[in-house]
């Protein structure tokens, strides 16, 4: 069994409009979170680690290569809503995108949306299967080990470059964000 997700420019089938617009929305997440209500940045882990073996294929890196890895929460008035993967390579980390480690606890759009040499590739979306790393680790995460059992785990990833330099966002949307979208809606 394969723990890669099928992402595609398509959001996967049997998304609402809600999920839809969220999975294909140019431009800051975080900025759209905001709409929802107080928002909040948590970091859960940022250090050097090896990344998945589908961020390696997606970054066209080998496994021997030495990756910085940020991962946070978003949460609304408390809530989490969306769990956020970044990969980058270990040296750039320390070159074109050293101000990804002076971020503490703000989130990444700050970095990327206010630097004009900052370049972003085309959204892909997918659903994350409960074997997927992202799944298993937000579950960890989010619910202490036990499964998510109130709705689909939907995700979106692009790559941003500086400089040429990759650095990848996944961003992990979880129930809640469905359930806040849609009352909004």
């Amino acid at each position: 069994m394969t723990t890669d997700a099928c992402w595609s420019a398509v959001p996967p089938s049997g998304t609402s409009a809600t999920q839809k617009d969220w999975l294909t929305r140019p431009g800051s997440l975080t900025k759209l979170l905001a709409t929802l209500g107080e928002l909040r940045l948590v970091v859960i882990l940022e250090k050097p680690s090896p990344p998945w073996k589908e961020d390696l294929d997606f970054l066209n890196a080998a496994p021997e290569d030495r990756f910085w890895i940020r991962e946070v929460l978003l949460l609304v008035d408390g809530e989490p809503c969306v769990f956020g993967h970044t990969v980058v390579s270990l040296d750039d980390s320390e070159g074109a995108w050293r101000s990804l480690r002076d971020l503490g606890d703000r989130p990444l759009a700050e970095l990327l949306y206010r630097d004009t040499e900052v370049i972003r590739s085309a959204l892909t979306s997918a659903e994350m299967e409960s074997s997927h790393p992202m799944a298993e680790r937000v579950c960890e995460v989010v619910s202490r080990g036990r499964a998510l059992s109130n709705g689909r785990l939907l995700a979106r990833r692009s790559i941003f470059r500086r400089s040429s330099r990759p650095l990848l966002v996944v961003e992990c949307m979880l129930p809640e964000l469905w359930r806040r979208a849609d009352m909004r809606a």
